[in-house]
């Protein structure tokens, strides 16, 4: 019985810490417009037009809570996105986006794929918000996030 308890101890101890390094390790928020740019491909200063946004899904953001974006596409579709990593922009490119859920992006230089899979639908007339977990997953963590995606048509 003692063998029973300790195994038991120790399978708890190894689940807390997998899930203590499925924290915050991986997404830094706030990315500024001149990483995004780079990222993007675009010159420093340019100040192009996302219409598509991963962003953290909190009904209730006050006015001064800090910036819930979680990724933000490039252009005017959500094919190519930059998410910030580590305090590094990254960008990850898309082949299924519109054709089937999950989403997925990958960058396999950063050896990085993000997944969002949709749980719900909200239809707002000429747009639609997508409702699910965004994953971002390396070889070293994971990272999943309750998000709202969406683009403005």
């Amino acid at each position: 019985m003692k063998h029973v308890w300790t195994l038991t101890a120790m399978i708890a101890l190894s689940l807390s810490a997998a899930q203590a390094q499925e924290g915050r390790l991986l997404q830094t928020p706030n990315m500024t417009q001149i990483e995004f740019n780079q990222a993007a491909g675009y010159g420093k200063d340019a100040d192009p037009d996302s219409y598509c946004y991963i962003v953290l899904d909190e009904p209730y953001a006050k006015e001064d809570a800090p910036d819930l974006t979680l990724a933000r596409g490039i252009g005017d579709g959500a094919e190519e996105m930059v998410i910030k990593l580590k305090n590094t922009p990254v960008k990850v490119s898309s082949e299924n986006i519109g054709i089937a859920t999950p989403y997925i992006w990958h960058n396999q230089k950063a050896n990085l794929f993000m997944v969002f899979d949709t749980t719900r639908v909200v239809d707002y007339g000429e747009s639609s918000i997508l409702f699910g977990q965004l994953s971002i997953i390396t070889p070293q963590a994971k990272e999943v996030y309750q998000a709202r995606f969406s683009c403005l048509d």
